[in-house]
């Protein structure tokens, strides 16, 4: 079922000081589309966020959230998960290469290292750098919907979602399905993917896997791109266990990626992640979780021939393990919801981090091994309340995270909701956020760039306030928003013969608003709500 046009705005300015330099910045998009109405069956005033550690609906959340479902996706001309970012959500993305080549994440004026992506609820993170941030190992089919929290999000997911957070739900397990599809196109491109969905008794599954090539459009524009994903559920008396796994592999000519000087440049990345999660029935819920992520990457500066002074191509591979535990009781006034969460982020490569004391083979490759790498540990500790007294619904989060790196961050917020009506809520937030640097930003060396090691964690304290609109026709969010930072991290030079170098800068202020608007002109119409 088709519905009216959805226009989408985003407004930020951003004004930077730095020592005695003055900078301004502003930016303003504009989108117009065609989108689709979300399922009959699924009212979206209905779904249960996952940002919030207490379950809350998408109706009464205190805080300005973008949910896209798997039938608008579908009925949209997208090629890539990245598309479906792009196409109908509120951010920026900056794209290299077509096809989810390389994408980086920006929201609210915020950096590519400034956000948190997960997939169900599991954090992507890759301490090396925020460009695999978007290695995901699902493709667009895969997707059951995408839930985007804007502004400040470090309260309730720890370092780095500083700017925001995008979860991407996945996986159909309601019926037994297969699907495909193909698509080829010039200059060598195919594309094709298949999923099934199974369900044995109280043991559903869900696999996928796709497949995208081209030759490219020009010189080193090629891109070869495979993904694996699995989701499973098994329903037992106590509750029911959530497993999952995913592969990528992608390899591509990284032309002008990362600088001109240097435009045949190669890369090939393999991402493996894997989590299991149980929930737990009855009044006290009680989810422990155990994941892990792994990311290989091999980068070519000179991809044909190199410099005579050009030693060896760059390997990394970083691994974020960890457990955490979460737990919910109902209160005399709401909820009340609690977390643990204990991480490790390591790191081997031929250049970054620290000297190893001795060397560590690279698996499949037998010109140099990796001779540095570095582990810091994170430990959160989490509380949530949401409180409702009368019309306002009041949530209160605190993370308090401890690094190994860079000691101990607290990251308070609170958000409010005032129901004027059914469909009517006023909403205002402050909150903390911060963001520890990457490993690139630490320790890299090479071609025109320098790390850093005595960088500073990222601050800022953000404001909001605004209002909801969640109709049975229409859906309107809008909301203004102020973010003082400091110690944000750039990469900078004194003038253009210099080498770019991370630092610290002093402060950057954000200011700006949302608007968000969702309209099924046919339902409307059709039921006289208009």
């Amino acid at each position: 079922m088709q519905s009216g046009p959805e226009k989408q705005i985003l407004l930020f300015i951003a004004w930077k000081n730095h020592k005695n330099s003055c900078a301004f910045n502003g930016v303003f998009l504009l989108n117009a589309f065609n989108t689709v109405a979300q399922i009959d069956t699924i009212k979206i005033q209905d779904i249960t966020v996952s940002a919030y550690k207490t379950p809350v609906s998408f109706a009464d959340a205190a805080r300005v959230i973008n949910i896209i479902s798997s039938k608008e996706i579908s009925e949209a001309p997208l090629t890539s998960v990245q598309d479906a970012l792009k196409s109908v959500m509120n951010v920026d993305l900056r794209e290299r290469g077509v096809y989810g080549v390389q994408t980086d994440l920006n929201i609210r004026g915020g950096s590519f290292e400034q956000n948190v992506v997960l997939i169900n609820g599991v954090k992507m993170t890759d301490p090396q750098t925020g460009h695999f941030q978007m290695n995901l190992p699902i493709d667009l089919m895969d997707i059951d919907r995408i839930e985007l929290l804007h502004g400040a999000s470090s309260s309730l997911y720890g370092n780095n979602a500083f700017s925001g957070a995008v979860n991407f739900i996945t996986g159909s397990d309601n019926e037994n399905h297969i699907r495909t599809g193909i698509l080829a196109g010039e200059y060598g491109l195919f594309s094709g993917n298949l999923s099934a969905s199974l369900s044995i008794k109280n043991f559903k599954n869900y696999f996928s896997v796709s497949k995208k090539v081209s030759d490219g459009y020009v010189k080193n524009t090629d891109f070869n791109i495979l993904n694996l994903f699995y989701k499973g559920k098994l329903i037992t008396k106590a509750g029911h266990l959530q497993m999952q796994a995913g592969f990528l592999d992608k390899s591509f000519g990284a032309f002008n990626f990362y600088t001109p000087r240097f435009p045949d440049q190669y890369e090939q990345n393999k991402t493996w992640m894997a989590n299991l999660k149980f929930f737990s029935k009855g009044s006290a819920k009680i989810s422990p979780s155990v994941y892990w992520r792994r990311n290989f990457d091999r980068f070519e500066l000179f991809r044909y021939e190199p410099a005579s002074w050009y030693t060896n191509h760059n390997f990394h591979i970083t691994d974020v393990y960890g457990a955490e535990v979460t737990g919910q009781i109902s209160t005399g006034a709401g909820k009340l919801g609690l977390g643990v969460d204990w991480n490790t982020e390591a790191i081997l490569s031929n250049v970054l981090g620290e000297e190893l004391d001795s060397e560590r083979d690279i698996p499949g490759v037998d010109s140099t091994k990796f001779t540095y790498g570095k582990t810091r540990q994170n430990l959160n500790l989490s509380l949530e309340e949401q409180i409702i007294i009368g019309k306002l619904r009041t949530s209160i989060h605190l993370l308090t995270n401890y690094n190994t790196m860079f000691d101990w961050n607290f990251y308070p917020g609170i958000d409010f909701s005032f129901a004027v009506n059914k469909e009517l809520k006023l909403i205002a937030s402050v909150n903390l956020s911060g963001r520890i640097p990457s490993y690139t930003e630490l320790y890299y060396i090479g071609g025109d760039s320098q790390g850093n090691k005595d960088l500073n964690a990222e601050k800022a304290t953000s404001f909001e306030i605004g209002g909801k609109y969640v109709g049975n026709a229409f859906v309107i969010q809008s909301s203004v928003f102020y973010r003082n930072g400091k110690n944000i991290i750039d990469w900078v030079r004194a003038n253009a013969t210099d080498n770019w170098k991370s630092e610290n800068l002093t402060k950057i202020n954000t200011i700006g608003f949302d608007f968000l608007a969702k309209i099924d002109l046919k339902k409307g119409i059709g039921d006289g709500t208009f």
